[in-house]
């Protein structure tokens, strides 16, 4: 450029001395008529590159050397905003996975789940066989359907035989979720018939683990249940039905007994769909409804179903009915991290607000040299930009590292698999949400800095130590908010501890202490019924007679491991279309259960061995069945029966106890217990044990005990009752636990906030009280000062507080037991905690205040 702009001048004072110019007045006249050189190389510049860009990298130079200059500044700015967002990556992390997500197969916004509900007897269940046949072959809208029911098999030879998850499905199975073998084939139709279902498909992992992914495995023999299947295919690795997560799939077989009417209420198995194109859900329960309209007039227990139970099919997205159970959780969690962020960008902002006073100097001596409004006002925004930026990165790569622990955490109540690694999405929205949080907290910085007369501003500084009155307000409205917000967490942990101590104080109907529980498998092939009664009084046997053991006994199911439901008839007792509906929990029991579980009897008797072994028709029920039934008391000698066939024998009540929580210590709607003698069709014994010192020390001596009764017997999930307890609890301790750390953040968050604001007053203001304080105020007047305008802020902020917390509490309303969102306690404990930690924080920059020095303060420019 610099020889070109030097040929032009030559070549235009070359014609000037042409036109008869001295060679002195040719150039001067060259140089005239050309203009400022440095000038015309700027404007050739501008013009051929983009000069914003050249600037803003400028000013992210700058940026970068005066915030690696406050490195104490820069350090917390990125410490906050990091802990912030690693709290919300690590939830949002599962949120996105859980309730964001389409389940992991084609097409899955197509895919619904239809099942039985029964809203007056307060449950839910899956499908009858008969109920899904009927709607596979009649409801139009469907384009697919199948069914699928899990259970635990045997899988190898005597001796070497382990127990696998398994699912038994329909054909229509695979193909509904648009999946087919990697290799060989699923199975057909005529596979799934009685006598022609020795057929299996394996998974990726059991393949590989069990075959060593031997791809000669299509037409080997796998015994399941000591029944030989024959491998016809192999899953691919991506394959997996989110709510399970089996090893093999083998064939559904419906018996003849199941297809009857007398089954229609059997809730066996899941049903899933995929609807046709451009069919509408509304569409599709229309015809349920329609069809259900139809059947009743086959089904024995129409009257009692649908007038007492509120009987009705329902088809809901497979996805949200998964997500069910876990939703409400997640969005607790979820909305307590973003309230998280919130309170940290709002102590950031009073961080920024605070700073940019600091470099008002600054500002003013850049705009006097010709920097605008808009460069300032960009450099600004990169400086904020640039730190939250960097504070994502930083949270996000903490977040994602601790994401394993909450899923670890979250595990036993996740509906399916959630893979532990960095996932784009949360990645993008993470990066995302720290550009905009970047940019709004660079907004009350932008006002505060470039609003008026900056010049003036820094005068008015230097005059009287403060800042104007509108930006320390803002600053204190800040502080309120921020107080505010840390109240709603720190009331919302309250409540949930509250209620977790509440549930800790419910009696469980038991004494779990020093019980140690453990199940043993009895499956068909091995133990046929006739063998099986003897078989577990024989483990019954042994099992008492262990060192360390004071009782023993045998149930099916034990207290808090599963629940099975069923309806009930009585003997000479009549009863309400709704009160024959009401599922109630059965329970078979063998040796000493009653007084190895620690249940009080009422009345009556206990059921004994000896009615094990003779086969008698009687019955023990639980104080809430009979005060149900009974309300006069006299339950004993009453007749009832869980067996609907016409020609039902009824059992004898033989003795009232004391009723159990079966799964939830929370559970309000217990309907009452039948205990009977240990049922030879049942095909697991669950083991209780009273011991007289650590439960945890007979877990080996029970495994031995239960394999010498029996060489292919094994105990397994051997655990104390009351880890079994705890394990009920772990949603409610997780959720506390979370939120726990998030009010434990926000009240150091908002301590510090309340303490920076004051201090930086405190050191502003240090002229001003050098002034008061040689006129005469005394330090305990300024120390009241100071002290008092932290108080001020709580005073505001408390109440706004506590009204937050209320809605909150009535938001929680679904996870607390037993206390109310306007617990006086919880709001007063939440108020007191913050109170004290903000006096505490206003304390510090009062002190120092009155410790102010007048001669020294006025010295000070």
């Amino acid at each position: 450029m610099s020889e070109e702009i030097r040929t032009h001048l030559e070549m235009q004072t070359d014609a000037n001395i042409a036109a008869g110019m001295t060679p002195d007045e040719a150039l001067y006249a060259a140089q005239r008529d050309f203009g400022g050189v440095d000038q015309v190389k700027e404007r050739y510049r501008d013009e051929r590159r983009p000069r914003w860009l050249e600037d803003s990298f400028r000013d992210l130079r700058h940026s970068v050397r005066a915030l690696l200059r406050e490195r104490a500044f820069s350090a917390t700015v990125l410490a906050i905003f990091a802990l912030c967002v690693a709290a919300n990556v690590a939830i949002f992390s599962v949120v996105d996975e859980i309730l964001l997500r389409p389940l992991p197969f084609p097409e899955p916004l197509g895919v619904y789940s239809v099942y039985n509900s029964y809203p007056k007897a307060g449950f839910d269940g899956g499908t009858s066989v008969p109920h899904f046949l009927e709607r596979s072959r009649e409801i139009t809208t469907f384009a697919e359907s199948a069914a699928y029911r899990t259970n635990w098999r045997t899988v190898g030879e005597r001796g070497s035989s382990r127990g696998i998850e398994s699912m038994a499905t329909t054909s229509g199975f695979f193909s509904l979720l648009g999946t087919n073998a990697a290799l060989g084939r699923t199975y057909t139709d005529g596979e799934t018939a009685i006598g022609n279902a020795d057929v299996v498909v394996l998974s990726d992992e059991f393949w590989r683990s069990r075959f060593n992914a031997d791809p000669a495995v299509l037409g080997k023999t796998l015994r399941i249940d000591d029944v030989p299947y024959t491998v016809i295919g192999v899953m691919p690795a991506s394959f997996r039905f989110p709510t399970k997560h089996p090893l093999v799939w083998t064939p559904l077989v419906f018996t003849n007994d199941e297809r009857t009417d007398l089954y229609r209420h059997a809730d066996s198995i899941d049903m899933f769909v995929r609807l046709r194109p451009g069919v509408s859900v509304a569409q599709v329960q229309i015809q349920l409804d329609e069809l259900n309209r139809r059947t009743l007039k086959l089904d024995p227990f129409a009257k009692m179903v649908v007038e007492g139970a509120g009987y009705h099919p329902v088809i809901r997205s497979l996805h949200t009915v998964m997500v069910d159970g876990i939703r409400p959780i997640l969005l607790l969690l979820q909305a307590g991290a973003f309230f998280l962020l919130l309170i940290g960008a709002v102590n950031l902002a009073n961080l920024f607000m605070v700073r940019s006073v600091g470099r008002a100097r600054e500002y003013s001596v850049r705009r006097a040299l010709g920097a605008g409004s808009a460069r300032l006002g960009r450099s600004l925004v990169l400086e904020t930009i640039l730190l939250s930026v960097t504070g994502g990165a930083v949270g996000l790569g903490i977040g994602l590292a601790a994401l394993r622990e909450t899923i670890r955490y979250f595990n036993s109540r996740l509906p399916f698999e959630v893979p532990v690694q960095p996932d784009w999405t949360v990645c993008i929205v993470t990066l995302a949400g720290s550009v905009l949080t970047g940019l709004l907290l660079s907004v009350p910085v932008l006002w505060q800095s470039l609003r008026g007369n900056l010049t003036e501003s820094l005068s008015a500084e230097s005059r009287s130590g403060t800042t104007t009155r509108s930006v320390q307000s803002f600053r204190q409205g800040l502080i309120i908010a921020q107080i505010a917000l840390a109240f709603v967490l720190l009331s919302g942990t309250g409540f949930l501890s509250l209620s977790l101590s509440k549930v800790l104080s419910v009696n469980p109907g038991f004494r779990p202490q020093n019980v140690l529980t453990g199940m043993v498998a009895l499956p068909d092939f091995r133990f046929p019924e006739a063998k099986r009664t003897s078989i577990v009084l024989r483990i019954s046997e042994r099992i008492r007679g262990l060192p360390g053991v004071s009782s023993s006994g045998i149930a099916t199911p034990l207290p808090f491991t599963w629940s099975g439901g069923a309806a009930i008839a009585f003997k000479n007792h009549k009863l309400t279309d709704e009160e024959k509906a009401q599922p109630h929990a059965v329970i078979s029991v063998a040796g000493d259960y009653f007084n190895a579980l620690g249940v009080p009897l009422v009345k009556g008797r206990y059921l004994s061995d000896s009615d094990v072994e003779a086969g008698r028709k009687v019955c023990v029920v639980d104080a809430n069945f009979a005060q149900r039934y009974w309300p006069k008391g006299d339950a004993l000698g009453g007749g009832i029966t869980t067996d609907s066939s016409p020609n039902a024998e009824f059992d004898t009540i033989v003795g009232i106890v004391g009723s159990v929580k079966q799964l939830d210590l929370a559970d309000e709607k217990d309907f009452g217990m039948i205990y009977l003698p240990f049922e030879k069709s049942q095909t697991t014994a669950m083991i209780a044990l009273r011991t007289t010192g650590d439960p945890d020390s007979l877990g080996a001596t029970l495994s031995k005990a239960v394999a010498e009764v029996d060489p292919d017997l094994a105990a397994y999930d051997v655990k104390p009752m009351t880890s079994r307890i705890d394990g009920s609890l772990s949603g409610r301790r997780l959720s506390l636990g979370i939120a726990g750390l998030y009010a434990g953040v926000s009240l150091l968050l908002a301590t510090i906030g309340i303490y920076g604001v004051l201090a930086y007053t405190v050191a502003q203001r240090r002229r001003e009280i050098g002034v008061r304080m040689a006129l005469g105020a005394r330090p305990d007047q300024i120390l009241r000062m100071v002290l008092g305008s932290g108080l001020r802020m709580l005073a505001f902020s408390l109440p706004a507080g506590a009204i937050g917390a209320v809605l909150i509490g009535r938001v929680m309303a679904g996870f607390l037991y037993g206390v109310s969102p306007t617990h006086v306690g919880v709001l007063a404990a939440a108020g007191g905690v913050l109170a004290v930690a903000a006096t505490a924080a206003c304390l510090i920059p009062a002190r120092r205040a009155a410790q102010v020095a007048p001669a020294e303060a006025l010295r000070t420019t």
